[in-house]
């Protein structure tokens, strides 16, 4: 029920929909982001520091970045699903926006992913360099990590600490730790989509399969809040000429 998962959200910070997209839907999304991969040379896939690779695709701490998505798939591929925006415009409200479709790509070459959080549709670093951390004691923004393998042990599960809307989005731990207490490890297999709410902390543990570990990421908010750090300002224009009608109708 989607009432049920946005109370998930706001009472935990997440929500998982086990197995949502089918297997032929998985493989056709992998073979796609895969090719985008290949045809930029298959660089490495973790760097200290972000740097552009080629027009549109970045190396950084997080892995091989495809920060605009939308324009390199078909533009019939479903990356929105009915049961999720459902969920979602219960949580964040009906005028709901899409702010980011992307994806990345990883391998064991990207150590453990600490612990973080997405503020503002920012990375949390720049709360830590500020050493101040804003209130957030509304619904306003998240994001959906859509995976493309099993989670397993090998390849990198995610690990999450509850938070509750309107609790501080500060680090309640060390975020240099590997493990907080209290925190849940998500294992989702292929296919199933994870919601985090954007003060909520997550950290991925290292994998150690040589296969690529890659997820597709959108970043929804509600239409009162600002525009977020990483908003693509591209998005509703390419959007606009997809044929996805409910992708259409987030823009």
């Amino acid at each position: 029920m989607p009432s049920t998962r946005a109370e998930q959200l706001r009472t935990q910070g997440f929500t998982v929909f086990d197995r949502l997209y089918d297997e032929a839907w998985v493989d056709r999304m992998r073979a796609a982001i895969l090719g985008i991969y290949e045809d930029a040379g298959s660089p490495e896939c973790h760097a200290h520091q972000t740097r552009e690779h080629r027009p549109g695709l970045h190396i950084g701490p997080a892995g091989f970045a495809i920060p605009q998505l939308l324009p390199r798939l078909d533009p019939d591929a479903r990356i929105a699903h009915p049961l999720v925006v459902e969920t979602l415009r219960a949580f964040l409200g009906d005028a709901m926006r899409l702010e980011i479709a992307g994806a990345v790509v990883t391998d064991p070459s990207r150590p453990h992913f600490g612990w973080h959080n997405h503020v503002g549709g920012h990375d949390d670093g720049v709360y830590r360099k500020r050493g101040t951390w804003p209130t957030v004691d509304h619904a306003r923004r998240v994001m959906t990590l859509t995976y493309l393998q099993d989670l397993d042990d090998a390849h990198g599960p995610v690990r999450v600490y509850p938070h509750r809307v309107g609790d501080p989005s500060s680090p309640p731990h060390d975020p240099k730790s590997a493990h907080w207490p209290g925190e849940v490890v998500l294992r989702p297999r292929a296919g199933s989509l994870v919601v985090i709410e954007e003060c909520t902390w997550h950290a991925v543990q290292a994998a150690t399969a040589p296969d690529k570990r890659i997820f597709v990421g959108l970043a929804y908010a509600a239409a009162p809040a600002e525009i977020g750090g990483w908003a693509d300002p591209t998005i509703a224009e390419v959007g606009a000429h997809h044929t996805d009608p409910l992708l259409r109708s987030l823009l």
